[in-house]
């Protein structure tokens, strides 16, 4: 194994295990006058003027790339996608540097337990990875999946359709069910975390309010036919609960459900305002939407 090999394993290492630094990268100095925005757009777009994307060791400084996230993180979808197809461009000249790029977007940006998981934004390096001419096909082929995933019940778009059954032996679908919002509650009842996710739910005073005011309604869906355990779980009567008795939201890929809980918040028209998300995030996006 070379020298530089090894230097970029410790660093990618690094990278995925160390903790958030405290923005101690040297950014470049802002204009006078710039709103907010435009601070945080011209941060991120001059964030890396002065490293060498030729030199592992220049981007391996403790924190760089963590603060670049936090920046991304930050940024609007816009923003983000443009400076991290400017960074994959710039790394494409070397093999390693790029492949540190690509690594650190997958983690932070794919990953399913990372708090930076942003599908929008990781659709630029899928883009940048499917669409350039100096990518081999195996590389390629590595992006199928997360393609799918981002591009399934996509944010902005309506969601699939499906049809469940309650334990009543009702039958209904999720585009028969009427509300301002919808959270669809994607859980198992083996998952700790989804009976953590329930009482998070249960014991939401914004959430409730919103149910109360009958501008929220709770959809819970165990996606299998398997129903033995689930069966003798017990829901709030407020909430609608059903499971998938035909077998299609995961054999026909209808939603691909990477961890359990998952959750989505939907508005009037099943459009997805926040996918795989959070009982938090749906809290504080209920209430940016109480300011608007």
């Amino acid at each position: 194994m070379t020298k530089k090999c090894t230097l970029f394993i410790l660093i990618v290492s690094l990278f995925l295990t160390q903790g958030i630094a405290q923005n101690n990268a040297k950014l470049s100095d802002l204009p006078f006058g710039l709103s907010t925005d435009e601070k945080l757009d011209y941060s991120l777009e001059h964030y890396w003027d002065g490293y060498d994307f030729k030199d592992v060791s220049t981007l391996g400084q403790k924190g760089v790339i963590l603060d670049y996230v936090v920046l991304l993180s930050k940024a609007s979808v816009e923003s983000a996608k443009k400076s991290i197809k400017q960074t994959l461009v710039r790394a494409s000249g070397d093999n390693l540097i790029f492949s540190l790029f690509v690594e650190c977007y997958n983690r932070f940006l794919f990953g399913v337990d990372s708090r930076f998981m942003d599908y929008e934004k990781y659709l630029a390096v899928v883009e940048y990875i499917t669409k350039s001419p100096d990518i081999n096909e195996l590389q390629k082929q590595k992006f199928i999946f997360p393609n799918r995933v981002v591009m399934t019940n996509r944010l902005g778009t309506k969601v699939t359709d499906f049809f469940f059954k309650q334990k009543n032996g009702d039958q209904g679908s999720l585009y028969e069910i009427k509300s301002e919002y919808i959270i669809l509650f994607f859980n198992n009842p083996d998952c700790e975390n989804c009976s953590l996710a329930k009482e998070k739910i249960v014991g939401s005073e914004i959430l409730n309010n919103y149910i109360a005011d009958r501008k929220l309604k709770i959809i819970s869906i165990y996606p299998s036919k398997e129903i033995d355990h689930w069966s003798r779980l017990t829901y709030p009567q407020t909430w609608i609960n059903g499971y998938d008795y035909e077998g299609k939201i995961i054999g026909d890929g209808l939603y691909i459900i990477r961890k359990y809980p998952c959750i989505y918040l939907l508005d009037k028209d099943k459009k997805v305002l926040l996918k795989e998300t959070t009982v938090e995030k749906i809290e504080q996006y209920l209430l940016r939407s109480l300011s608007v």
